[in-house]
């Protein structure tokens, strides 16, 4: 019963959010149309938006790095040679 209550309360929820978007869109669309006001509208959310997950959520500071530094095996073999030896 806990989980179709949980399942009910999330579905419910998300199709109060659903209607909500609708009718934000609806307004949206009444107030602007399709003018260059509303395609200015739109690009001043867009690219926020984008620089925040370019750059606030990692994806710049991964592309940004190295994949292989030059002393990754140099590395390695010391690890391995203080810690097994036998493998080097």
């Amino acid at each position: 019963m806990v989980l179709l209550r949980s399942i009910a309360t999330v579905g419910g929820l998300t199709l109060i959010s659903r209607i909500f978007g609708f009718i934000r869109d609806i307004l949206i669309a009444a107030i602007l149309g399709a003018s260059l006001l509303a395609d200015a509208f739109f690009i001043a959310f867009k690219l926020p938006n984008l620089f925040r997950r370019l750059f606030a959520e990692g994806a710049f500071a991964a592309a940004a790095q190295p994949r292989e530094p030059k002393d990754l095996p140099s590395l390695a073999q010391g690890f391995f040679a203080v810690r097994r030896p036998n493998l080097v």
